[in-house]
């Protein structure tokens, strides 16, 4: 399912909708990292209150600290969103373009993923005492892993952020049975036990749904996008060709 703010083709609308979505977007992770009810996913609320948002600013250690992505836009995007309404600390990971690379051998990779998350969860328990973090905001499943830690230990509570629902990706790669098996165990055990999930879309949410996760834990926030990007990598022509004409 296309997120509504893609599907609106008259640039002015687009603009309002991308407003609209921004608002409900910072308005749901208030919501969540307070631990408040929350509207089912999909429905839209009006925004709340700006001096209402002010007065309850949060202390957030956000995992991993990146404001540049290589991979994804809404990592940073994210990032940027919570520290304008909460009191954001960053925590680093120092291995990530090696554990993630698939250039790079497979079981050497493996043995540092362990001791990332390892160090990761030492280090994430430190700077949360440190800056007196009231919520773990993780992005990915395997950021998880490491914010599960910091917030068991510290008695915080945890937000996953996943960028896609693990099973429905390893199928659509055409993965093997086994692969599928695991990587819906993994994203499972997470979810039961993070406080809140976010997902890219309705197809996601409902195959989180599907894995036995509760509804009222898990919630929509649409791909980010970034049209100024988008429009500063068009060539000249591009941008003066019409629709349907290329």
């Amino acid at each position: 399912m296309v997120p509504p703010v893609v599907r609106e083709r008259n640039l002015g609308l687009l603009l309002e909708r991308a407003g609209q979505q921004l608002a409900h977007l910072r308005q749901r992770m208030d919501e969540d990292l307070r631990g408040e009810p929350m509207t089912p996913a999909g429905v839209l609320q009006a925004s709340p209150d700006p001096q209402d948002l002010r007065d309850g600013r949060l202390r957030i250690l956000f995992i991993p600290d990146t404001e540049t992505s290589a991979t994804s836009e809404r990592t940073p995007t994210v990032l940027r969103t919570l520290r304008q309404k909460h009191d954001v600390v960053g925590l680093r990971p120092p291995w990530d373009r090696i554990i993630y690379s698939p250039a790079r051998a497979k079981w050497p990779r493996a043995l540092l993923y362990l001791l990332d998350k390892v160090v990761l969860g030492l280090r994430g328990v430190l700077l949360a005492r440190r800056s007196g973090a009231e919520v773990v905001f993780c992005e990915t499943a395997h950021h998880a892993v490491a914010g599960l830690v910091v917030a068991r230990i510290r008695g915080l509570r945890c937000v996953w952020d996943s960028h896609g629902n693990g099973r429905l990706f390893y199928e659509s790669l055409g993965k093997s049975r086994r692969s599928v098996r695991l990587i819906t165990a993994f994203e499972k055990f997470l979810g039961k036990r993070v406080d809140g999930l976010i997902t890219v879309s309705p197809v996601d949410a409902d195959a989180y749904s599907q894995m036995g996760l509760p509804p009222s834990k898990i919630h929509v926030i649409p791909l980010c996008v970034n049209l100024r990007q988008i429009d500063a990598a068009a060539t000249p022509q591009e941008r003066r060709t019409p629709r349907g004409e290329r």
